[in-house]
């Protein structure tokens, strides 16, 4: 593999049944690779284990990239199945491919690999290919290939043919030969996780100031090495109890940081999840949105956004970190409705957000989730963000989101984080407070401005906000930052 292989106890195991009439096969492959009545062929005798069982523990049959030893060439062959008495038939399974830009086909392609479906009507004497991998980005999803050209065949097998040299790696599950059009919905994953003790009510937010690093009941949070399962020192799963963040959160002090100890030297595959216990009765919303910062992180089954009933079985809300936001400047994710994703929320119920990785936070890896709100949907005020904040050079302070022309002043203290009454509103900066002279924002809402560091305030922590002149007698504030010059 490309990354330490990884070991992960959580399976994802088939167990929505599937509406076809008529099923002519179906395999989960929860008793192994090959599964009773299938087959595995070594087209090019090649020193090459081949299909095997997915070697991080979810119950998949998998192909491995194998070190580039060898040019692998290897077919996973189904047992024989019947569509005699079919009148339309659809293949459908679940695929994952990584390192998609090993295949041959990819755009930026940099290697030799084949992923295909192909199809024997001779018992495996010869085969046509029905389906080819095009994937161009690392995530799962499922494929639906019609069989209709091969209804009234009595004796049919499937192939699941890889092919490359140091190339792909794929992934197969939940192979189903049915007379239902529609693709199954995903089947719930079963995740081993921390738990809260209790449920806070919607509507429901989280800013992780007012916990001031205390993990309250309504929250847990898990750090484990996927090795071995066990609590890891390198792991980092951060929302204040280890320290405050670094780079700034999205406001104030605190957020939920997800990768390896920022320090650390080691890299082992670290698995992070904080479960929030939420509890929908009453309420007629139900809206997810959050800030995140993505530093890089690379795409592993867990990440994303999970929602559970009884917190063993999770549905997927939000997939694969990298393909919602990848940036270091916080951006507002706008999730939607919780009530679609088959539990039910007007009670008790679970929700993950999961982060697994195998470098630093904020050091090509990891990922930062801040302001977290369920319930009616927020509207999205003025966002503030600086880069660059070093003594002795230029920063680039940012106020976006704005209208055209509202005035925008860069407001900063260092002596506190306050909160400080004004008139327009508590701040999250101490008296005495400094500020630039107002600035109008231009036609796209943004307002950038250089500002010089001077060299003696190295190690001083500013504290500074925007206030947003709307018009009026109207004003709003951004997000406060606390950040320390380096």
């Amino acid at each position: 593999m490309k990354n330490t292989p990884l070991l992960l106890a959580a399976a994802f195991l088939l167990s929505a049944s599937l509406t076809a009439q008529n099923v002519a096969l179906q395999e989960d492959f929860s008793s192994g690779v090959p599964p009773t009545g299938w087959s595995l062929e070594n087209v090019n005798g090649a020193a090459s284990p081949g299909w095997i069982i997915s070697i991080a523990g979810d119950q998949r049959a998998q192909h491995e990239d194998e070190a580039g030893s060898h040019t692998a060439n290897n077919r996973m062959i189904s047992s024989p199945f019947d569509l005699s008495t079919f009148t339309d038939a659809y293949l459908h399974f679940d695929t994952e491919v990584k390192y998609p830009d090993y295949m041959a086909n990819h755009p930026s392609s940099k290697g030799d690999g084949v992923n295909a479906v192909e199809i024997s009507l001779d018992g495996g004497v010869t085969w046509s290919i029905i389906w080819v991998d095009s994937s161009i980005s690392a995530n799962r999803g499922w494929a639906t290939i019609p069989l209709s050209t091969y209804v009234g065949t009595p004796s049919l097998q499937l192939a699941f043919h890889y092919y490359g040299s140091f190339a792909q790696e794929w992934f197969v599950d939940n192979v189903t030969v049915s007379d239902d059009p529609s693709t199954p919905p995903p089947p719930p994953s079963s995740w081993i996780v921390n738990l809260p003790a209790s449920f806070e009510s919607l509507p429901f937010s989280c800013d992780f100031e007012t916990t001031a690093g205390i993990i309250p009941p309504w929250m847990a949070l898990t750090s484990i090495d996927t090795a071995t399962m066990l609590p890891s020192i390198d792991g980092w799963c951060n929302m204040g109890q280890l320290g405050t963040a670094s780079p700034a959160a999205h406001s104030g002090p605190y957020c939920l940081e997800m990768g390896l100890d920022p320090n650390s030297v080691n890299t082992p595959n670290i698995r992070n999840t904080m479960v929030i216990g939420l509890n929908g009765a009453g309420a007629t919303e139900f809206d997810l949105g959050f800030y995140m910062v993505n530093h890089g992180d690379e795409t592993h089954p867990i990440d994303g956004i999970w929602i559970s009933q009884n917190g063993t079985d999770w549905y997927s809300v939000l997939r694969d970190w990298s393909s919602v936001y990848m940036g270091t400047i916080w951006s507002h994710i706008p999730v939607g409705d919780l009530s679609g994703f088959g539990v039910d929320v007007t009670t008790d119920f679970y929700l993950m957000f999961a982060q697994e990785d195998n470098y630093p936070y904020a050091y090509l890896d990891g990922i930062g989730i801040d302001d977290i709100t369920a319930g009616p949907a927020v509207s999205v005020g003025p966002e503030y963000a600086i880069t660059n904040l070093t003594a002795g050079q230029t920063a680039t302070l940012e106020c976006s989101n704005n209208s055209a022309g509202d005035q925008v002043i860069f407001a900063y203290s260092f002596a506190g984080s306050g909160p400080t009454n004004t008139p327009y509103g508590t701040v999250e900066m101490s008296m005495p407070i400094s500020n630039i002279n107002p600035i109008p924002a231009g036609a796209n809402g943004t307002v950038s401005i250089p500002a010089a560091i001077p060299a003696r305030i190295a190690g001083l922590t500013v504290h500074t906000q925007c206030v947003v002149l709307t018009g009026g007698g109207n004003s709003a504030l951004s997000n406060a930052l606390h950040m320390v010059v380096q």
